[in-house]
């Protein structure tokens, strides 16, 4: 598949995830249906990406696949109807950022 392509489903699934969040701090109902939408596919291309990514960077890449799973924890807390569903959805924004840096950099090198 090509990059870009999978660069648009990332962008897109963030977007649907970040709908979701609002949504769902806002009270309403398809906040659930608009994370779940996005947290498939996101977890799909995290994978995707760290299966092809060179043995450098498989540390990296599970720092990915592991906060796309706590995009999934959440989701699957809301549809419990647990109040701590954010913090999956924190940690996950934490781990993004680390790997993001951390990925920046090991490119540099």
């Amino acid at each position: 598949m090509k990059k870009s392509a999978l660069n648009t489903i990332t962008y897109a699934a963030m977007i649907l995830i970040l709908i979701g969040v609002v949504l769902q701090l806002g009270g309403h109902t398809l906040g659930f249906v608009a994370m779940c939408v996005g947290a498939v596919p996101f977890l799909g291309v995290r994978i995707f990406h760290r299966w092809n990514a060179p043995a450098s960077q498989h540390r990296i890449q599970n720092i990915f696949v592991f906060s796309a799973l706590l995009i999934v924890v959440s989701v699957v807390a809301i549809y419990f109807n647990k109040r701590y569903w954010i913090l999956p959805v924190l940690l996950a924004s934490m781990f993004d950022l680390y790997a993001s840096f951390r990925l920046k950099n090991e490119t540099i090198k």
